[in-house]
């Protein structure tokens, strides 16, 4: 069974990513931030992690540097819905500069938020070397 580890600081959207994974199949852990992540990657391996980009205590783009380094085999999915700044809510950075950074820095598929469910799951059965028919 392939293990995928699902970094997000939103409640709600690691609970989505959770049920959904674990309905097609995946064994499912799920982290609030980078720094969280590096911690459960020393415990047990996972063969995909999914991570968001704009997290409190350690970012996704920090953490993707990390886990490139210390765990290469470890295939990573950045997502992204952008950052904002203030309570005018004025974007900051936009998902797609935060995936370019991501992808530079070693990440192997990008998405941005809202996240396609079953563009998802394909890329997490071809990273992890499942067949696309594989249930």
């Amino acid at each position: 069974m392939i293990t995928v580890l699902v970094v997000d600081d939103d409640p709600l959207v690691r609970k989505m990513l959770r049920l959904t994974l674990q309905q097609s199949g995946f064994e499912v852990r799920t982290a609030e931030n980078g720094k969280v992540a590096v911690q459960q990657l020393d415990e047990r391996a996972a063969e995909v992690v999914v991570m968001d980009i704009v997290m409190p205590e350690q970012e996704g783009l920090e953490t993707t540097a990390q886990i490139r380094e210390r765990w290469p085999a470890t295939k990573i999915i950045a997502i992204s819905g952008g950052a904002r700044l203030g309570p005018t809510g004025q974007v900051r950075l936009e998902a797609s500069q935060n995936l370019r950074l991501a992808h530079r820095l070693g990440a192997h598929r990008t998405f941005s938020k809202p996240i396609d469910n079953d563009e998802l799951l394909a890329a997490i059965r071809e990273l992890a070397g499942e067949s696309p028919d594989t249930p």
